[in-house]
């Protein structure tokens, strides 16, 4: 498998490179999605241009996975509730928003919205997205 990125991108990207087992999951996962999107795309690995947007594109998905507590391999956080009521049946969950939206779609593995547009501006996005 291609490096695209390393620890010391990581770190100089403001991420928390301390505990190493994480770092290592989280930039394997990373990596593997980013060339999982990258499918169906024409370019030169070696292109010091390419390789500059996949590093940028798997540090956006290593600090969107961290931002989120995803490390592959590790059990998903419990659920914990905030509160709940009676009347009318309603249920808060703390931090939901790991749980829906974008943190639903990196801990099935998908491209975070920062790495999409990464590589959607470099013109390396085989796909059509359609918004709004």
């Amino acid at each position: 498998m291609s490096e695209l990125a390393t620890v010391a991108d990581l770190a100089a990207a403001g991420i928390d490179t301390t505990d190493e087992v994480s770092v290592k999951a989280r930039l394997r996962a990373a990596t593997l999605t980013v060339l999982a999107a990258l499918r169906g795309c024409v370019y030169d690995p070696e292109d010091t241009a390419f390789r500059q947007v996949a590093r940028d594109a798997v540090v956006a998905q290593v600090a969107a996975m961290a931002a989120y507590g995803i490390t592959p391999g590790q059990p998903v956080r419990p659920v914990v509730v905030s509160s709940k009521s009676l009347q009318s049946a309603s249920v808060s969950y703390a931090d939901a928003t790991a749980l829906t939206g974008d943190g639903a779609r990196l801990r099935t593995g998908g491209l975070a919205p920062g790495a999409q547009a990464v590589l959607e501006i470099a013109g390396l996005a085989p796909y059509v997205t359609t918004r709004g």
